[in-house]
């Protein structure tokens, strides 16, 4: 039973201090240029964009098209990462 206790307070402490844990300012963005559902170049294009982030890294996300948005926002978070890690490595991303 003390065993118990002391987990559920050791829990309780390290979820208080994620949650107290304030966002880095200084977090560097890599902009994804080229469109993770069509593989067009993006970066000039009006469809858009979104942020999101992958194991700790934050990615903004261009696309080429409302439509390609739309279909990205549909998917799975496994999936939304397989194809963003895939556009990332052939779109000539910038960080900052």
């Amino acid at each position: 039973m003390i065993k118990n206790a002391i987990a559920v307070v050791a829990l309780v402490a390290a979820v208080a201090a994620v949650a107290v844990a304030a966002p880095q300012k200084n977090t560097k963005v890599v902009a994804v240029n080229t469109c993770p559902i069509t593989g067009e170049d993006s970066k000039a294009a009006g469809g858009g964009s979104t942020k999101l982030t992958i194991k700790g890294i934050a990615y903004k996300v261009n696309f080429c098209c409302a439509g390609c948005k739309d279909s990205f926002n549909k998917m799975s978070a496994a999936d939304k990462e397989k194809k963003v890690v895939a556009a990332s490595k052939t779109s000539k991303t910038k960080k900052g």
